[in-house]
């Protein structure tokens, strides 16, 4: 994130008469109208209700990034592959992303060299390749992961840069990956 980097470079106060404008999720009325526009925009339908909340659960992290991905691979199996409206629908197309994430996430692996490079971004790598596998990781077991790659005085703000570029999430000293999308294609 900006004021990731700019604290690192010791100028914050370059940019103290800025303002700083968090955008978060989509709330539930708008991710509902945001998938129906997409869907019915695509494929002349729009899902049920029940088949609707099944979606929004399936995301989980609600911005349209990911909506768009999962309603560009629904709509490829509902027209040209004439699945019907069903879960299991949803959950091919969930890993249809997953299968083609090259074209999708490859820039998010290639984007942390710019801002780490040598031991911090050995750190990264394998902080969030660990990551995949599990559900959660404690703050106390990055911090011995860290200490591996001497950096220990470095992960606060690493973790802040993963958590602000959209890669992790923080509960109570515990992280996970922002969207189950992107921890199932993390190679």
């Amino acid at each position: 994130g900006l004021f990731t980097v700019v604290k690192r470079l010791g100028a914050t106060d370059r940019i103290n008469d800025l303002r700083e404008i968090k955008i978060g999720a989509l709330r539930k009325p708008d991710e509902e109208e945001f998938v129906n526009e997409l869907l019915l925009e695509k494929t002349g339908g729009k899902p049920g209700k029940e088949l609707m909340k099944y979606i929004l659960e399936k995301i989980e992290w609600r911005i349209p990034f990911y909506f768009q991905l999962l309603v560009k691979e629904m709509s490829d199996l509902i027209i040209y592959d004439k699945e019907p409206w069903t879960e299991k629908t949803v959950d091919n197309a969930f890993a249809k992303v997953v299968e083609n994430g090259n074209i999708y996430f490859e820039h998010f692996k290639s984007r942390l060299s710019k801002p780490f490079e040598n031991e911090p971004l050995g750190f990264v790598l394998e902080f969030l390749t660990v990551l995949k596998s599990r559900d959660t990781l404690d703050y106390s077991d990055i911090i011995n992961m860290a200490e591996k790659y001497n950096i220990r005085k470095q992960t606060d703000d690493i973790l802040e840069i993963l958590k602000y570029d959209g890669y992790i999430v923080e509960e109570n000293k515990r992280f996970r990956f922002y969207s189950p999308i992107l921890k199932r294609w993390w190679k």
